[in-house]
């Protein structure tokens, strides 16, 4: 795989330590798109971590969908503990 994506909390989606270690072994990072990424961390804060879900089932995997025909990842990183 060379194109990964990447969903957590806003730092870890705006931090390098994800990043760093796969572009040394060749390999890219891509990030949702920023509102995306407002709504992942919000949602992560908001209704994962509390156990409690009021979004509907699938809004996380359609942005998932949409990093992959808007940028080719060929597999998505759930780098947050909350993410199942």
């Amino acid at each position: 795989m060379k194109r990964l994506g990447l969903m957590g909390t806003a730092f870890t989606m705006q931090a390098d330590f994800f990043q760093k270690p796969f572009l040394a072994k060749g390999m890219s990072v891509v990030m949702p798109e920023p509102e995306d990424q407002k709504l992942i961390h919000r949602r992560l804060f908001t209704e994962i971590e509390l156990g409690s879900s009021r979004t509907p089932p699938g809004r996380t995997a359609r942005r998932a969908k949409r990093m992959i025909d808007r940028h080719g990842i060929e597999a998505l990183i759930l780098g947050c503990t909350e993410l199942p």
